[in-house]
């Protein structure tokens, strides 16, 4: 009987074996930042320089250096350290694409109608 019990997989071992398999796939986001940092640095050198998009490009490059961190880390393998920086490259990523780029794009057109149209 104690021979059946040994035999049958534990569920801490379950949980543990998906922990450390969370732990391998790390998502560094780096790419996502770097699509945001070119057009918002572009942005900010462009006609009608709104320092929101120079904000906005900092936030992303500080992204890519915590998702290149990652990758570091990953490779070392350690886990832990990789997904915490993943984790913030994540949330520098959307924090930046929610609250300030897409705002300030919208802006910007805005006051191009504006312009063009006389609209305010």
């Amino acid at each position: 009987m104690d021979s059946e019990r040994s035999k049958t997989p534990k569920v801490e071992d379950a949980e543990l074996d998906r922990a450390a398999e969370k732990e391998k796939r790390v998502a560094p986001y780096f790419y996502p930042n770097v699509l945001l940092a070119v057009p918002a640095a572009i942005l900010s050198t462009s006609d009608g320089f709104i320092p929101g998009f120079l904000i906005a490009a900092s936030l992303s490059i500080v992204g890519i250096i915590f998702a290149i961190g990652s990758l570091f880390a990953d490779a070392d393998g350690d886990g832990k350290k990789a997904a915490r920086r993943a984790r913030a490259a994540r949330v520098l990523f959307w924090a930046n694409f929610l609250v300030l780029t897409v705002p300030l794009i919208f802006w910007r057109l805005l006051c191009e109608l504006n312009d063009r149209f006389g609209l305010f």
